[in-house]
């Protein structure tokens, strides 16, 4: 018996490729366009699984080498804190009559408020050592890769279902979320255990930079002429102090006598006071070669102004002169209006023959205009 099978119907469908041909009843397409292929610059799954597996440990070693680097600057910190812990006293010691002196009073009320906060910064720091080794798991790292290689394997398919993306996408931010969460709790709880050691540090820098601006008030009231010189010159002077202060403190720490430190850096203002006095002089003595020197530097500065404006004045010119010319010779020009005639011709010539070379549905006349 003969089976009999129904007709098979096709339909023609435009796609972004061109038209093709669907069989209803059988479901097979085949392309009937001669128009050529549009070529697919998206990423493959492959290629972008390894592109975002490559980012994510581009960003763990960038993490680790951040802590590394935390971790270098904590036990730098507990090591300049135990180092200011085992120093001696910096207070400064004075006289009677230095404190009843107005001018001191605010320099020597700031000294003695300096050492009595590192004091109190020194009697707070605990005797047992923090701990900067923080527990390592060693399922971690296997369960890093684990990670690492599910997150691969979805990234290969989610670039066919937005779904899939836009939930793995979610999930990797929550993901960074807690994983920053976890480090900053964990870097709050180590910087808190050495929260002394930082107070101690800060409070000796603090404290010798007061006595220093003690020190350096003392020595204007033993020198006036100090006060007499310009600003610089004093903000010199008393940055010099400060750095011979410190020295003077660290030597007299090793020696084991801290009122050796200032007054050693009594010494020091007294040295600087006379380098000042001496330049002071110098000065007054050569006052006609300064004013030399100075009124040569002044003309040469006004002298490479002018010849600055000149040159750019010269420039401008010569572009003004560059753009308003026509750098062509009679040839080229020639040879360019020769190209637009033929141009001209060849359009003129096709729309002469539009209806000799073009089918009668591609073109209409407007009659009635």
């Amino acid at each position: 018996m003969k089976e009999w099978k129904a007709a098979e119907k096709e339909t023609q469908k435009m796609t972004r490729d061109g038209a093709i041909s669907v069989n209803m009843v059988t479901g097979e397409a085949s392309r009937v366009s001669d128009r050529a292929l549009e070529q697919n610059y998206s990423p493959s799954g492959d290629s972008a699984a390894f592109v975002h597996s490559a980012a994510e440990r581009l960003d763990d070693r960038r993490i680790h080498k951040s802590e590394k680097k935390k971790r270098r600057k904590r036990r730098r910190s507990y090591r300049e804190g135990t180092a200011a812990n085992s120093r001696p006293s910096s207070r400064l010691q004075f006289t009677e009559e230095e404190r009843a002196a107005p001018e001191l009073q605010k320099a020597i009320r700031k000294s003695d408020k300096a050492a009595d906060k590192l004091d109190a910064a020194r009697a707070a720091v605990p005797e047992k050592q923090p701990s900067f080794h923080q527990p390592v798991n060693p399922l971690a790292r296997p369960l890093q890769e684990i990670g690492h290689a599910a997150h691969a394997k979805v990234h290969e398919v989610e670039q066919e279902n937005v779904g899939v993306e836009a939930g793995h996408l979610t999930e990797r931010g929550m993901e960074k979320a807690v994983r920053y969460g976890n480090r900053k709790l964990q870097n709050w709880q180590t910087d808190r255990k050495l929260e002394p050691w930082r107070e101690v540090s800060s409070a000796e820098q603090a404290a010798g930079q007061a006595n220093a601006e003690a020190l350096y008030q003392k020595a204007l009231r033993e020198n006036p002429q100090l006060a007499a010189s310009n600003p610089i010159s004093r903000m010199w002077q008393k940055k010099k102090l400060q750095k011979q202060y410190a020295a003077a403190y660290r030597a007299a720490h090793s020696a084991g006598d801290a009122a050796a430190a200032a007054q050693t850096a009594s010494k020091g203002a007294r040295k600087s006071a006379d380098a000042a006095k001496k330049a002071g002089e110098f000065v007054s003595k050569h006052k006609k070669a300064f004013l030399l020197v100075g009124g040569i530097g002044l003309l040469l500065v006004m002298l490479l102004g002018l010849l600055q404006s000149c040159s750019s004045i010269f420039g401008g010119g010569v572009s003004n002169i560059v753009a308003s010319s026509y750098l062509s010779e009679d040839a080229d020009l020639l040879a360019a209006e020769a190209a637009y005639c033929a141009m001209e011709d060849e359009l003129r010539e096709y729309l002469d023959t539009y209806e000799q070379t073009h089918d009668y549905d591609e073109y209409h006349f407007d009659l009635d205009e």
